[in-house]
């Protein structure tokens, strides 16, 4: 895979040539320059390991380079990159020759990387460091890559167990505010064309937006301070299962229901091979569980009926709900769909507390906030909007380009898109 001369203060970072074979084995298989490598360093180098090195510039999916001096021309270190097949993340890699250490060309190295990807319209670029790698270490980090996971293997030849961390770095759209319109079109309907989700997984624009992080309670601990292993309990829209599989309550205690189809398989196939009683139901009018054949009922975000909740219970049972409210992300859909209609005017404490009270609950808690929710890129905002179609009914990057480029030079200046959510809770007792 071959890409363009990547220009850094001192450095040209060019492609991979056969000539330079010699000098990349002299630095990898160095026992002091490859120790932190996955490869052991060979007794002898021999033709076919020669002849593989010198075939990299053809190789398909990574992109290997050769860095050089820009006043000398002397060569003083490999790279590469490794797009995905989206181009939306790069994977990259770096060494110096011992001759030029602690001069900052690993820094250099790897930051022009990071640039060459924010030009060609990544989200994020990744790299893997051996934890013992303490100069390698710190240069991802002056770079602003932060630590994601930890992976261990056997150096390649050897019993040696190595471990790694993983790093990434998040670009966000203000980083390539030198991209003109057809550029952000382009990546935008990249966004676009993600925006898939299964179970109810946000971790596609993980660091790049904050939402529910200030709210006057915590849903989460809330309910553990309810939940007891003899309770049989229901998690009514329970999206992927993820949030009723962390509490770790007793399977056979335990039963769930989803309406949304794609999520419905993935808990039909995640839940009850766990002895999790889960059915499909997406009518809450009608839940497919006989009467009082439950102690606390859980509802986070999902459609519900307060009569229908009733009939569930058991005398002295409990529902806990936190809902997203009638005005949630109002300010944010007026910036790309002027206009629009609500799609649920009835969402809101005062009005669903009362239902609560006409159906025969006690209210124990009722508790309603508004916070902010904040974009770092239009990229982010781009997928959310799609994922939540109800609240943006015929957004795209086609019909609302025009006002996404008003969002950019929103970022631009600001460094951020700033809405607001609305959720309230509700505890009632039977």
């Amino acid at each position: 895979m071959q890409a363009e001369t990547i220009e850094t203060k001192r450095l040209f970072l060019r492609g991979f040539q056969k000539e330079d074979a010699v000098f990349a084995i002299s630095i990898w298989n160095d026992s002091e320059m490859g120790e932190y490598l996955p490869d052991e360093a060979m007794d002898r180098i021999d033709a076919a390991y020669l002849e593989e090195i010198e075939k990299l510039p053809e190789d398909a999916v990574c992109c290997y380079m050769t860095a050089e001096c820009k006043d000398t021309r002397e060569m003083i270190g490999t790279c590469s990159f490794m797009p995905s097949k989206d181009g939306r993340v790069y994977d990259i890699a770096y060494c110096v020759h011992k001759k030029y250490w602690r001069n900052g060309y690993a820094t250099e190295m790897a930051g022009g990387m990071v640039d060459y990807a924010k030009k060609h319209g990544a989200v994020k670029v990744t790299a893997r460091v051996n934890k013992k790698n303490a100069a390698s270490n710190a240069v991802v980090k002056k770079l602003g890559f932060v630590p994601t996971g930890e992976k261990c293997y056997k150096k390649r030849g050897t019993e040696l167990q190595f471990c790694d961390y993983l790093y990434e770095y998040r670009i966000t759209d203000n980083e390539r505010s030198f991209i003109n319109s057809d550029d952000w079109k382009i990546i935008w309907k990249q966004e676009e064309k993600a925006a898939h989700i299964h179970g109810w997984d946000f971790s596609h624009i993980h660091g790049r937006y904050e939402a529910e992080t200030d709210l006057p309670w915590d849903y989460e601990t809330l309910v553990r301070s309810y939940l007891k292993s003899s309770l049989d309990i229901l998690d009514y829209d329970t999206g992927g299962g993820e949030f009723l599989l962390s509490l770790n309550h007793p399977y056979d205690k335990t039963s769930a229901t989803e309406g949304y189809p794609p999520n419905a398989t993935l808990c039909a196939e995640k839940l009850l091979p766990l002895g999790i009683n889960f059915k499909a139901c997406g009518n809450p009018s009608e839940i497919p569980f006989e009467n009082a054949s439950f102690d606390l009922i859980l509802n986070r975000h999902g459609a519900f009926d307060a009569a229908e909740v009733f009939r569930l219970l058991r005398r002295g049972g409990i529902f806990i709900t936190e809902q997203v409210g009638e005005d949630n992300d109002r300010d944010l859909v007026e910036l790309v769909l002027p206009g629009t209609e609500k799609p649920f005017p009835h969402l809101n404490l005062t009005k669903q507390r009362r239902n609560f009270e006409n159906a025969g609950f006690q209210i124990i808690q009722a508790k309603e906030a508004y916070r902010p929710i904040k974009f770092y890129d239009i990229g982010a905002f781009v997928w959310f909007a799609h994922i939540i179609e109800w609240e943006f009914p015929g957004f795209s990057v086609d019909s609302c380009f025009e006002r996404l480029l008003n969002m950019q030079k929103m970022i631009d200046k600001e460094g951020k898109i700033e809405g607001t959510i609305h959720r309230y809770l509700i505890v009632a007792k039977k």
